[in-house]
């Protein structure tokens, strides 16, 4: 038999017992109510039957009594006639009478003591009564016994008359005696037939009550066990065993489920084996498809283009993560929507793209690849950016059931494409400057006869100054390439950066001068020992305190500053120049970024100076911001660690001459 089987079975068999659970409580009760009725007849039939007996007995005791009664007063009033006429006829009858007294009372039985003790008064009277009477009159008893009753003679008879009345007095008394006796017990017996077969009926109903409780009570409990075994059973527990002993209705069905308990365990002990290689093979199919769909997930993340995949109707099926991040959507909003309404695009004008005009509908409507190099697209906040796109159909038995398009955002490209033109026009620019101007004073030099000594050191110092801010350029362009490529090392030694920046004050100050612009050190310990790359903090330095100074007009001030943290160390460089516009502040700190007003104030700057800062103090493992406002000054903070770890590259940091970038 199949486990599914012998389950159902199980379940019939669970589901039978607590539905007709009450049915089976009620028919036992029933059958024992029945029982016990028909006992209670039973038993009432047999002690009516023995009250009626015991009532007939009293009945002919009572009758006999009477009979004993009629019989002495009979004698009684016999001997006062016989005492009133002393008549022979009279004195037979006495003698009659007796006789059939003594043979009414061998008939009687006694019943208790008190009826003895009476009934042998009464015997012993009528015997002495009746010997008082042979031996007065023997002759006349013997004349009586052989001669004719007309031939008797009652003048020989002596007077005995006194004797007798007093003993037929006595046995009057003695009589009515026992007669009150059996009429008293006839009472009893009446009464007993009448209350002794209630009192049995009462007493049977009552025990048929009690029975039937107790026999409730024992078939609850036992349909109880067969309940909570059924529970355990269907829990899986397949080793529990109704155990239910004897010979009746009820072993007989814990027998029957502790052998479908037993086929069940048996059954589903194979059924077990098939499930657990059934699961194994299961679980394998399961990881083989997790593995398939990892790698998928895998590949569809390394991806750096978004994916989208759309069925036929251009509903989307399937994102890329890369394609959430890239147009800001959740998967869940995408999938089941046309793809044309959640993947917008426009054109450089920011016209919306026809539908018609829609790679994917082309591609869906064509069969056939396309792509667009250089299209917008629209994320879901409305912002747009440049992108290419790429779209293959899904073809499927020659028919069309889908696409897949790659989305890939070139705004990169398109900013290094910018920025290369950019660096170019401004190198070129930037080159020709002071290439112009040391050719003008070569040539000047050359051309030009009769030129004095000193005008000629003019020129000579005016060459080496543009030698050096070409030299500064090149250098920090170069500085620019080697960081980017991640090529330049970081070798940090120790130092005291308060002589540092002291020393950097003293050579900066002839500058300052010149400019008329006051150049401070004073907020400082008096001692900060570092270890870091000293050229390149020197390079930062640099930077900040050339571009203040250049900034910061006549009578302005420049002050810098050196503190102290738990593990890392700030150098502050605050001017009273021209400031930031907050505006513009985003773009500090970006490749070639300058703010509208330096860019008025000197034309030549390259952009550079403040990108190397930030590039060169993130290798340095720190950080740098700034506090401005246009016509405020301009606070620089620049925050590294008190000992940097070394870093391994090609190349290492050179010192930039002079001042400026």
């Amino acid at each position: 038999m199949t486990p599914s089987l012998l389950l159902l079975r199980y379940l019939v068999g669970r589901s039978i017992i607590m539905e007709n659970r009450e049915k089976m409580k009620i028919k036992t009760i029933l059958q024992l109510s029945s029982a016990l009725i028909a006992v209670t007849i039973l038993v009432t039939g047999a002690v009516f039957g023995l009250s009626m007996q015991a009532s007939d007995r009293a009945s002919r005791k009572t009758n006999l009594s009477n009979e004993i009664s009629r019989a002495v007063f009979e004698i009684n009033a016999l001997i006062r006639d016989y005492a009133a006429s002393r008549q022979e006829y009279t004195g037979r009858q006495i003698l009659t009478a007796l006789g059939s007294l003594g043979a009414t009372l061998r008939t009687y039985e006694v019943d208790n003591s008190e009826e003895t003790i009476a009934l042998e008064e009464i015997r012993k009277t009528r015997r002495k009564m009746e010997n008082d009477f042979i031996k007065i009159a023997g002759n006349f008893v013997r004349k009586i016994e052989h001669e004719p009753e007309e031939q008797l003679g009652i003048e020989s008879l002596p007077d005995f008359t006194n004797q007798l009345l007093i003993d037929s007095e006595s046995l009057a008394s003695f009589a009515t005696k026992l007669h009150k006796m059996n009429q008293e017990e006839a009472a009893a017996s009446r009464l007993t037939t009448i209350f002794l077969p209630l009192v049995v009926i009462v007493i049977l109903l009552t025990a048929t009550v009690f029975g039937s409780n107790v026999v409730n009570r024992y078939i609850v409990t036992l349909l109880s066990r067969l309940e909570e075994g059924t529970k355990i059973i269907s829990k899986g527990n397949l080793d529990y065993r109704i155990m239910i002993r004897g010979n009746n209705e009820f072993s007989e069905l814990s027998g029957a489920f502790n052998s479908m308990a037993a086929a069940l365990k048996e059954s589903y002990s194979g059924l077990e084996k098939k499930v657990e290689e059934k699961t194994h093979e299961l679980k394998q199919k399961m990881e083989e498809l997790d593995h398939d769909r990892a790698k998928d997930e895998a590949l569809l993340s390394s991806i750096g283009e978004g994916m989208v995949a759309t069925d036929k109707e251009g509903a989307v099926i399937k994102v890329s993560k890369s394609l959430e991040t890239m147009f800001g959507w959740k998967s869940e909003d995408l999938l089941g929507k046309s793809v044309f309404e959640c993947i917008r695009l426009a054109d450089e004008k920011n016209d919306a793209v026809p539908k018609d005009n829609n790679p994917l509908q082309r591609a869906l409507t064509a069969g056939a690849a396309t792509s667009d190099p250089d299209i917008f697209c629209i994320r879901k906040d409305g912002t747009r950016f440049p992108s290419s796109i790429t779209v293959s159909p899904v073809i499927l038995g020659g028919k069309t059931i889908g696409a897949i398009a790659l989305i890939r955002d070139i705004t990169q490209e398109k900013e290094l494409d910018r920025a290369k033109s950019e660096f170019v026009s401004l190198a070129s620019h930037q080159l020709r400057t002071p290439i112009t101007g040391i050719k003008w004073a070569v040539e000047y030099l050359l051309d030009v006869k009769g030129v004095s000594e000193q005008e000629s050191r003019t020129y000579l110092d005016r060459i080496e100054r543009t030698t050096k801010n070409l030299s500064n350029l090149v250098e920090a362009m170069l500085d620019v390439s080697r960081i980017e490529t991640g090529r330049m090392a970081v070798i940090p030694t120790p130092f005291d950066a308060i002589e540092f920046i002291r020393e950097y004050v003293n050579e900066y100050g002839v500058i300052a001068a010149k400019k008329n612009v006051s150049l401070g050190f004073t907020k400082h310990p008096e001692a900060l020992p570092v270890v870091t790359d000293r050229i390149a903090l020197q390079n930062v330095v640099q930077s900040l305190v050339s571009n203040a100074l250049e900034y910061t007009p006549e009578n302005g001030r420049v002050e810098l500053s050196l503190e102290k943290r738990d593990h890392t160390f700030l150098v502050t460089v605050a001017d009273t120049g021209i400031g930031i516009p907050r505006e513009e502040q985003e773009k500090i700190f970006k490749k070639f970024g300058r703010a509208s007003n330096a860019a008025r104030m000197k034309a030549s700057g390259t952009g550079l100076g403040l990108y190397l800062v930030a590039q060169v103090v993130k290798l340095l493992d720190g950080k740098v911001w700034f506090k401005s406002g246009e016509h405020d000054g301009t606070t620089f903070f620049v925050e590294l660690p008190l000992r940097s770890e070394p870093r391994a590259g090609e190349l290492q940091f050179a010192k930039r001459e002079g001042p400026e970038i």
